[in-house]
C-alpha cells in the first residue's frame, strides 16, 4: 500500500505501471511522483476484489488563489513578459531519488536508478495554446543494482501510462500564467481526467509566472494555487526571487511547498468497503532555475525536493493501519531548443 501513499506525493517538477491501451485509471503508487517528488519501492497493494470506484466530485483545478509581489528589487526595474518563439523546445529533468517509509515496519532506504522525463513544447505562431507532448521516459541502467532499476520503472510508470507521448495543449499567457489543458485525445476531459490533473501539476511545479509590475534584481513575489494529483486536492505556495538578468537569461530562486491536509482519497484497487484517508502531505522544492522570455519552460536549473506523507488505510473487521514516507530527490533541468515543429504522432501516442 506504500506505494498507492506515493501517488499523492507528486508535484513537479515534471511525473501504474505498463501500457497504456485502455483509458482506466492506473493504481496509484510511487510513480505518480514527479522527478523531484521522493518516491520508491515498498509493500504493494494487494487487490482482494475489482469493486468498481464510485465517481467523486472533481471541482475544476487548477485554480490561482492569490498572486502577490512581496518585494519590487533594486536597481532599474522592468516588466517581465514572456515573448515565445514558435520552435519547438524539449525540457528533460533527471531524478536521482531515494525513498525510506513505514508500512508495519520501517523500510531500508531505497535508492533509484536515475529517472528521466520531460515534455516537448511548440508554442504557436501568432500566440494561442502551446502544444505539448510527453517525452519517453528513460532511466538508468548502466552501473545499477537490479532492484534499483525495478523501483526506478514502478516510478516511471505514471508518466508512461498518463503522459508519455501523448499530445495536448495549454493555454499560457505572457506571464506564464496557466490557461486551459486539453488533451487532444480527450478533449472533453471526460474518459481521462487523471492526465489532465497530472499534466496540470506538473506544468504548474516547473513554469515560472512573472509579477505584474516592474522589477529589479532581488524582486520576491509568492503564487499560492489550488491543484489536484493523484486524486487529492492540494495547496502550493511558490515563492520566486530573480536573483540575477544577464541579457536574454533570468535567474530565479524557487521555493514552492505544496501540502495535502485530512481528506478521503479514492484508491483503486482496494478490497469492497475499504477507506483510504491522506492525513497529511508536506513536499517542498528548493533551487534555481534559468528562465528565458522566449520559451515557457526553463532552460536549465539545479533542484533538491523532500516528501513526507502520511495515509491511513482501513478494512471492515481490520484495525486502521497507517503509512509514512520520507523521500528525497535532486533534480537537473536541462533545455534544448528545436528548429522543426514537433514531428506529428497518433492522437493516443
Amino acid at each position: 500500500m506504500r506505494r498507492t501513499l506515493l501517488a499523492i506525493a507528486s508535484v513537479a517538477v515534471l511525473a501504474c505501471r505498463g501500457d497504456r491501451p485502455a483509458r482506466t485509471r492506473p493504481p496509484l503508487d510511487a510513480a505518480t511522483a514527479s522527478p523531484g517528488a521522493g518516491t520508491g519501492a515498498g509493500p504493494v497493494t494487494r487487490v482482494l476484489d475489482d469493486a468498481p470506484v464510485p465517481a467523486a466530485p472533481r471541482p475544476p483545478m487548477p485554480r490561482r488563489v492569490s498572486d502577490e509581489l512581496i518585494e519590487t528589487g533594486r536597481g532599474p526595474r522592468r516588466v517581465l513578459r514572456y515573448r515565445l518563439e514558435p520552435l519547438a523546445q524539449t525540457v528533460t529533468a533527471t531524478a536521482r531519488i531515494t525513498s525510506h517509509g513505514f508500512d508495519g515496519a520501517w523500510s531500508d532506504p531505497v535508492t533509484l536508478a536515475p529517472v528521466r522525463e520531460g515534455f516537448e513544447v511548440q508554442p504557436a505562431t501568432g500566440g494561442g495554446p502551446i502544444e505539448v507532448r510527453g517525452l519517453v521516459a528513460e532511466r538508468d541502467e548502466a552501473g545499477q543494482p537490479a532492484a534499483a532499476i525495478a523501483a526506478a520503472d514502478a516510478y516511471l510508470g505514471r508518466w508512461r501510462a498518463l503522459l508519455e507521448r501523448r499530445r495536448a495543449q495549454v493555454g499560457f499567457d505572457d506571464r506564464g500564467q496557466l490557461g486551459d489543458v486539453t488533451l487532444l485525445d480527450d478533449p472533453a476531459g471526460a474518459t481521462d481526467p487523471d492526465s489532465k490533473d497530472e499534466l496540470a501539476q506538473r506544468w504548474l511545479g516547473l513554469a515560472v509566472p512573472l509579477p505584474e509590475a516592474a522589477v529589479g534584481v532581488g524582486a520576491r513575489w509568492k503564487v499560492v494555487t489550488m491543484l489536484r494529483t493523484g486524486g487529492a486536492a492540494l495547496s502550493q505556495t511558490a515563492l520566486y526571487r530573480l536573483t540575477a538578468i544577464e541579457g536574454d537569461r533570468w535567474t530565479i530562486e524557487v521555493e514552492l511547498t505544496r501540502l495535502g491536509r485530512p481528506q478521503d482519497i479514492v484508491v483503486p484497487g482496494l478490497p469492497r468497503g475499504a477507506t483510504a484517508e491522506l492525513i497529511a502531505l508536506v513536499r517542498k522544492v528548493t533551487g534555481t532555475v534559468t528562465v528565458s522570455p522566449t520559451r515557457p519552460l526553463p532552460i536549465a536549473g539545479e533542484l533538491t525536493a523532500e516528501v513526507r506523507t502520511h495515509a491511513r488505510f482501513a478494512a471492515p473487521g481490520a484495525p486502521a493501519r497507517d503509512q509514512y514516507s520520507e523521500d528525497r530527490a535532486t533534480i537537473s533541468l536541462s533545455g534544448d531548443r528545436l528548429r522543426g515543429p514537433i514531428p506529428p504522432t497518433s492522437p493516443q501516442k
